[in-house]
């Protein structure tokens, strides 16, 4: 069910992006809202960039919470012979992704690493 409501909302997405003059270059989605809000009352439009500002980061920091987690539980399963606790293997894999994740700006950056991911 959850992957057919995301798909329905990429596709309104999609055609609000497409169809909507404001918002044909928006690459994020507080400019797709700068854009579909732009002829609303200013402290309305204001609002809501703040809102979807800051939804975008909640879920992105609680996301990359749990790919840290994931990544350093990860690394100790490879090396389980190692006695190291999972704050030192999340610790180690953060060292690790850092760089790509600070300099990914745009999804599909890093085109080997996607097809990396596609592959596994």
């Amino acid at each position: 069910v959850m992957l057919a409501a995301n798909v329905h909302i990429s596709l309104l997405l999609w055609r609000v992006r497409m169809y909507y003059e404001p918002c044909k270059s928006a690459g994020t989605y507080t400019a797709l809202c700068r854009g579909a809000f732009k002829k609303a009352p200013k402290l309305q439009g204001s609002f809501l960039l703040f809102l979807t500002g800051m939804s975008q980061y909640s879920f992105l920091f609680g996301l990359m919470g749990i790919y840290l987690l994931s990544a350093g539980k990860g690394l100790g399963m490879l090396f389980y012979q190692q006695r190291v606790c999972l704050p030192v293997w999340a610790a180690i894999s953060g060292a690790i992704l850092l760089p790509f994740a600070g300099t990914a700006r745009e999804m599909g950056s890093y085109k080997s690493l996607v097809w990396i991911n596609i592959m596994t």
